[in-house]
């Protein structure tokens, strides 16, 4: 395509630097945001585009100064070059006090903190080159045409004039399907502050059930018109509607901290007695027959069932967003390969012969399945980068195509047999926040949309975390923050493992492939591709003292199992094929590691003898740091607070020892491992926020 920069046709490349949401072509001053053009001036364009040449370093004033105006000329240049910034971050949607992408080095300069990838696009709006010859030689053919009439025949000249007869009545119609085309009506449905989890119509399309958390109290579940009038509450006080039968029943999880959890209740939609239905589903969806469709955890393996009791698929990664098709013989669904990240992929499965296909892969963040009216497509919410979703339809063949693209994360939950589409829509981050047990203080310390914590120093003096949202980019880019430095050092691309406890040593893997596994040196700046085997880690932890890791990985098609692997050249060893193992950390000297089971009990594991055990009476509780052989904190999310328990490795005993309230309460859908330092006072936790809102949209095709 390209030699030395120019393009095999002669012409140069127009270069593209991208950023978060924008796109800047250089060449042609031209800014992007999603697709849309940006207004920039000159002057603005000039500063952005000298700090885009020196990414993560500091550009002087000085510097900027000879960039934007010749030597001879004589303005106020302080005024002038203030301006320009100011202009720059108006464009940008950012401001001083809180940069995304530009930070103020006071009377210093400016630096671009953001990620940036540059790479090289041809013609950018204007006719590609290579089409030119095929105009001159069409301009060649008309004067041919002039020059010899006679030699065209009655039947070609017959053929022709049918052909563009054929061509204006196609037109026509054309014209007059879109003329008549319905237009698209969007009906809020809810108002408050806080998040709809989940939403569906019932069999007639006439009642809209759904479950939201609002104003920082637990999610319940609502019945309503399909106008919005009139909301009442539905069955039990608390709970996460899980879906609609046939039988007009909402399957509804009560009794749990959050959805996908809990005991899962029928409850009728015209009032009536619950009765339970499964206990083991993670997910459920109802064929037409009313037969249940379940996702159900066995161990280490995700299995979807249909009817239940009846296997059908077997992931190694996790499910969301099951749909039975409306005749009852497919089922649609998303498919993550990493846990706790939304990427993935659109699945189908005939629930007869158990075939299952790939339909559309490789979104970067992927919630909201259901299945068009009349079966042929499946519609779905998903973005390529970032977290600001577009709904987009595939058919069986995997033909995608665009159905509605804006500003903002939706989420699609239903569609009705009449067409009518059921989605939420507002802004989702995932916040960082770190505290002071002491004090009860917490205070946000994010860099960009996505910031996930995966570890923090032994000091509390540094924190891993890693951005997979918009600021991250599609790589998803690792950090890390020190509360004495002004802004977080970028480290690489890549999903963050783990953080040494002495702050010297970073494990990262691809985010597209978790069988590349990089260890980062912090001291000498070096990096070393770690010897896979072909495994995909799952989560990776550092043996204090042992120059080792401890980590969870499956071989493709296999089970995870537990793996230990020396560091920076060793291969992988199995340790234990049985145990499972989630939130892992290990203790200051490396000789124990804790964890929790999928029964959600804590599980040590003595890594000198790999030998097990479990504590009991410890459910709902995570592992927060291990403090010696002897003791751990653990924490436990219940409501908005957080309770950490002073637990004894050796006798099971706990007690309490801090109970904190989480700020912010509204919208918050998830709040991650929290991650305490060794001096039992510093914490770290990252928080998933949706603020979200019911709508209900007629007119799309």
């Amino acid at each position: 395509m390209e030699s030395n920069g120019v393009l095999r046709d002669g012409s140069k490349p127009n270069r593209l630097v991208r950023f978060g949401a924008f796109e800047l072509f250089l060449d042609t001053g031209e800014l992007r945001k999603h697709g849309v053009r940006v207004r920039l001036q000159a002057k603005p364009f000039q500063v952005l585009n000298a700090l885009l040449e020196h990414p993560g370093k500091m550009v002087t004033r000085d510097h900027l100064r000879a960039k934007l105006w010749a030597s001879d000329t004589f303005v106020d240049f302080e005024s002038g070059l203030n301006t320009a910034v100011n202009r720059l971050r108006i464009a940008l949607g950012e401001s001083a006090d809180s940069p995304i992408y530009i930070e103020t080095l006071a009377r210093l300069g400016y630096r671009f903190i953001a990620p940036v990838e540059v790479v090289s696009v041809p013609g950018h709006e204007s006719i590609p080159p290579e089409f030119t010859p095929a105009l001159e030689e069409s301009r060649a053919d008309e004067a041919v045409f002039v020059q010899r009439p006679k030699l065209l025949n009655r039947r070609v000249l017959w053929y022709t004039y049918a052909g563009i007869l054929i061509l204006v009545v196609f037109a026509v119609l054309a014209v007059r399907r879109f003329l008549t085309r319905p237009s698209v009506i969007f009906q809020q449905l809810t108002f408050q502050q806080g998040s709809v989890s989940n939403a569906r119509f019932d069999k007639n399309g006439s009642q809209i059930v759904y479950s939201a958390a609002w104003n920082g109290n637990p999610s319940r579940v609502f019945i309503g018109q399909v106008d919005g009038r009139e909301p009442r509450e539905l069955g039990p006080a608390l709970g996460y509607l899980a879906g609609i039968s046939p039988r007009s029943e909402a399957a509804v999880y009560v009794g749990a901290g959050d959805e996908q959890n809990g005991s899962l209740l029928g409850v009728p939609l015209s009032g009536g007695t619950a009765h339970p239905l499964n206990n083991r589903a993670a997910q459920v969806d109802f064929g037409p027959n009313g037969d249940l469709c379940a996702v159900i955890e066995h161990k280490s393996s995700i299995f979807l069932e249909y009817p239940a009791g009846h296997k059908i698929y077997r992931s190694l990664g996790w499910i969301s967003d099951v749909r039975v098709s409306p005749d009852g013989r497919l089922v649609a669904f998303a498919e993550h390969p990493v846990p706790r990240d939304d990427a993935g992929q659109v699945m189908v499965v005939d629930a007869r012969s158990g075939q299952a296909r790939v339909l559309s892969p490789g979104w970067e963040s992927l919630q909201g399945v259901a299945w068009q009216t009349s079966g042929r497509e499946i519609w779905f919410t998903a973005a390529r980068a970032g977290v600001d979703r577009a709904l987009r339809a595939v058919d069986l063949k995997g033909r995608i195509r665009t159905i509605a693209e804006m500003p903002g994360s939706l989420i699609l939950k239903d569609i009705s047999k009449d067409g009518k589409v059921l989605l939420t829509e507002g802004p989702q981050r995932v916040s960082m926040l770190m505290g002071n047990a002491d004090t009860g203080t917490i205070k946000d310390i994010s860099l960009f949309d996505w910031s996930h914590v995966d570890a923090i120093s032994g000091d509390g003096k540094y924190v891993l975390f890693d951005e997979s949202g918009a600021g991250g980019g599609r790589e998803y880019t690792d950090f890390l923050y020190s509360p004495t430095e002004k802004a977080p050092q970028q480290i690489s691309h890549g999903r963050a493992l783990d953080l040494s406890r002495d702050g010297e040593w970073i494990l990262s893997a691809n985010a597209a492939d978790a069988t590349v596994i990089m260890l980062h040196s912090l001291r000498n700046r070096t990096t070393w591709r770690l010897s896979t085997s072909g495994i995909s880690y799952d989560w990776a932890k550092f043996i204090p003292k042992h120059q080792e890791i401890l980590f969870a990985g499956s071989y493709p098609n296999r089970d995870p199992e537990l793996f230990r692997q020396a560091l920076p050249d060793g291969l992988p060893v199995p340790i234990h094929q049985k145990l499972q193992m989630d939130n892992a950390m290990v203790d200051p000297e490396g000789t124990l590691a804790i964890g929790a089971s999928p029964d959600c009990r804590m599980t040590i594991l003595d890594l000198s003898t790999n030998k097990i055990r479990t504590i009991p009476r410890q459910e709902g509780y995570y592992p927060s740091v291990v403090l010696d052989e002897s003791h751990a904190l653990a924490s436990k999310i219940s409501g908005h607070a957080l309770s950490v328990d002073l637990l004894d490795l050796k006798t099971g005993r706990s007690h309490t020892y801090r109970t904190l309230t989480l700020p912010n309460p509204s919208g918050v859908a998830h709040v991650m491992t929290v991650y305490f330092a060794t001096d039992r006072n510093t914490f770290v936790y990252s928080s998933e926020q949706t603020l979200s809102n019911l709508f209900l949209v007629s007119g799309w095709q």
